[in-house]
């Protein structure tokens, strides 16, 4: 896959997974507004690419990935760059990752058809979570979450998007 390394396009990572089309991430990263002393969440870790940018952006980066090899090869990789404020965990992104929030910034990086309560909970007040929100067999909305200090919530659809489902909560 290296010559297609620089090119817009998902490529596959293996075990039926997918990195997404790096404008996409670009973007994601972009409207969640990262800043350097946030604690960020991301859901579909894969080869650990999303990972190493939020890394450089902000404090620390939890990710977690639902399929074990991937997220032992990323935290391999992760390890090996010397990406020091990354921590890599299998498991169900639908849940989040408890003991590590509440997170600044969460990246839900698949499609989900509403927005999961226990990743709600783990958003911080005046936190930021970007999803595809949406029938998880037809398009969905690129859709930002923004938690009021009151702990109101406020979405803002932006773009049509067409992701895979999040595997994982009732559908594992």
């Amino acid at each position: 896959m290296r010559p297609y390394a620089y090119f817009d396009v998902p490529l596959p990572v293996g075990h039926d997974q997918n990195i997404s089309q790096p404008f996409l991430i670009a973007l994601m990263i972009e409207l969640v507004d990262i800043k350097a002393t946030d604690v960020v969440f991301e859901t579909g870790t894969g080869a650990g690419y999303q990972a190493a940018i939020l890394s450089k952006l902000a404090k620390q980066v939890f990710s977690v990935e639902v399929v074990a090899p991937l997220a032992r090869r990323a935290q391999s990789l992760i390890a090996e760059m010397g990406y020091e404020n990354v921590e890599i965990r299998h498991a169900d992104g639908f849940y989040g990752w408890r003991d590590r929030g509440p997170y600044d910034a969460m990246i839900i990086k698949e499609a989900i058809n509403f927005l999961p309560g226990p990743l709600l909970n783990q958003l911080k007040p005046g936190g930021r979570l970007i999803a595809h929100i949406g029938p998880l067999d037809r398009g969905q909305m690129l859709t930002l979450v923004e938690k009021s200090a009151t702990g109101a919530i406020k979405e803002t659809p932006l773009i049509p998007v067409r992701f895979s489902p999040l595997q994982g909560g009732e559908r594992i």
